[in-house]
C-alpha cells in the first residue's frame, strides 16, 4: 500500500508541476506576443496624483498615457505605487510594456518574467518517477502473485 501512495503522490506532484510550469510559460509567451514597449507619463502634469490608502500599501490614482512611436494611448485612473507616482510627478518617464489587447495592463521594464523552468523540471521528474514507481509496483505485485501460486 505504501508503494501505491508514493506513486499517487508523485503523480500529483508531477502533474501539479507541469500545470504550474505550463501556465507560467503560456503567460510569458502570450505577454511577449501581445505587449508593446512604451514610455509611461502623466497625461496631465498639472493634476497631482490622488493618494489611496485603504489598509494596504499606499497607491495613487493617476491619469497616465503610454507614449509610443505610433502615438499616445490614454490610460485614465491607473493605480501605481508611491515611488512611481513621485517619479511621474517630477516629470520622469518610465519604460513599460503594455498589453495591446487590454491597454490597462502594463508591466514595468524592471519586472522580470516568472521562471517556469523549475516547475516544468519538477513536473517532468515527478511524472517520470511516478511512472517508474508504478511499473515497479505492478512488477512486485505480479511477483507476489507468482510466489503465492507456487
Amino acid at each position: 500500500m505504501r508503494g501505491v501512495m508514493f506513486t499517487a503522490w508523485m503523480f500529483i506532484i508531477g502533474l501539479g508541476g507541469l500545470l504550474i510550469g505550463g501556465r507560467t510559460l503560456w503567460e510569458n509567451v502570450s505577454w511577449h506576443n501581445d505587449s508593446q514597449a512604451a514610455v509611461l507619463a502623466l497625461a496631465d502634469q498639472s493634476k497631482k496624483p490622488r493618494g489611496l490608502i485603504a489598509g494596504g500599501p499606499p497607491t495613487f490614482a493617476v491619469d497616465l498615457k503610454y507614449v509610443t512611436p505610433a502615438g499616445e494611448i490614454a490610460a485614465p485612473d491607473e493605480y501605481v505605487d508611491r515611488d512611481v507616482a513621485d517619479r511621474l510627478w517630477k516629470g520622469e518617464q518610465i519604460r513599460v510594456h503594455y498589453s495591446k489587447s487590454h491597454p490597462r495592463y502594463f508591466r514595468y521594464d524592471w519586472v522580470e518574467d516568472s521562471n517556469p523552468w523549475g516547475w516544468l523540471f519538477l513536473g517532468i521528474a515527478g511524472t517520470a518517477t511516478a511512472l517508474l514507481a508504478r511499473r515497479l509496483t505492478v512488477r512486485e505485485a505480479a511477483a507476489r502473485q507468482a510466489r503465492a501460486a507456487h
